[in-house]
């Protein structure tokens, strides 16, 4: 995995928030992945500002649609996490 923040994001601390919260994102996410796919995540200015729970959820359904996931989960309509 990836992350790559430019340096138009802000400065280091707000480009270090965005990595962070993308690499936790990503850590949440990661149990339920298929193996053999490397991904590169690209921080966008908005992603300092937003939830971190909210770039999970993203990030979640961005890999149902790719069908990247093992298993079914995530999260229900009103943005909770399913219970297998």
């Amino acid at each position: 995995m990836g992350i790559t923040v430019s340096k138009k994001i802000g400065n280091a601390v707000c480009r270090n928030r965005a990595k962070r919260v993308l690499r936790e994102a990503y850590r949440l996410n990661e149990p339920q992945l298929c193996t053999g796919v490397d991904f590169v995540f690209v921080a966008r200015s908005k992603t300092v500002d937003v939830n971190m729970r909210q770039v999970e959820k993203e990030m979640h359904i961005f890999f149902r649609k790719e069908a990247l996931l093992k298993e079914k989960g995530g999260f229900d309509e009103k943005g909770g996490p399913l219970v297998n």
